[in-house]
């Protein structure tokens, strides 16, 4: 309440500032993430998803000591594992931190385009890595801390996986379609480059690695440039777009986070396109078999 007090309370000091989606969040997803039934079904689900990672050995959670678990009390295995972060350990376990990366990519397209149920919480104590059980010099990547997950609604996340598509293929017009479907109007330039953090000309440029590349000291003074002259209408395209977009912006910047601190060149762009294309692809195929079926 103190929160939502002070949140509410900035517009009539700033003026033209509203916050008021920050504490709409946070009303919604702090008391999930103190109800360990909900975590525990968080990560039941989770475990469903992912299951053909899982059962490939790509991917481990932590298994619910039912018995032990309660509202108040989740009682869970223990993994083993160092902190994604942790670039030594990553070479002393002899791992190649570009798997690593890609992995990590992996993971969190398959939530978020295939699956549309998203860990929203991926910072460095959250992922782990350790051997993979079967195949020698690749990694494993432990999911923990399953309390903050996000399920997008069918319609947000088939729009938004097409628009990620369009981004990586640089479709001016597909860009503007989806971005309006998500309510950004006009604003649909703005929109991108909150998504990829990168400039316009990047999006819109023919090479993909544009998009995953490592941005250079004068892209990061143009977007900084950007941030502060675009504030205000920043601030009102916040409150503008679906609730399931704030969430996944904060975790694609923890993802940016991660990689960042790998210093690994892949290009999670590819990553991204390969997965999105593939829920497309099957999502198209099996509209025309029911329409071929009626």
């Amino acid at each position: 309440e103190a929160i939502t007090f002070v949140v509410h309370s900035i517009p009539y000091w700033f003026k033209n500032v509203d916050y008021n989606w920050i504490a709409d969040e946070m009303n919604v997803n702090l008391p999930k993430e103190l109800d360990f039934e909900e975590e525990k079904k968080n990560l039941l689900k989770c475990t469903q998803n992912l299951s053909s990672l899982i059962e490939r050995g790509d991917v481990a959670v932590p298994t619910v000591v039912e018995p032990l678990s309660s509202k108040r009390i989740l009682t869970m295995t223990f993994e083993e594992g160092g902190y994604i972060s942790d670039i030594e350990n990553i070479h002393k376990l002899n791992l190649n931190a570009a798997d690593v990366s890609r992995l990590v990519s992996t993971v969190f397209c398959e939530q978020t385009y295939r699956h549309g149920f998203v860990h929203c919480d991926p910072h460095e104590a959250n992922l782990l890595v350790r051997k993979h059980p079967n195949q020698p010099g690749k990694p494993q990547l432990v999911l923990l801390d399953h309390g903050l997950y996000r399920s997008l609604d069918n319609d947000f996340r088939r729009n938004y996986t097409r628009l990620w598509q369009a981004l990586v293929l640089g479709d001016v017009q597909g860009i503007e379609v989806m971005c309006r479907k998500l309510n950004a109007g006009e604003a649909y330039t703005l929109l991108a480059a909150m998504l990829t953090m990168r400039p316009w000309d990047d999006i819109t440029g023919d090479s993909i690695e544009k998009l995953g590349g490592k941005k250079s000291v004068a892209d990061s003074l143009l977007l900084q440039s950007y941030a502060k002259k675009y504030f205000k209408e920043i601030s009102t395209l916040l409150r503008k777009v679906p609730s399931e977009l704030l969430l996944l912006l904060k975790t694609n910047d923890c993802l940016r986070h991660i990689d960042k601190t790998l210093n690994t060149p892949i290009n999670t762009a590819t990553v991204l396109a390969e997965i999105a294309a593939d829920v497309i692809l099957r999502e198209d195929l099996q509209e025309c078999l029911q329409r071929f079926q009626q």
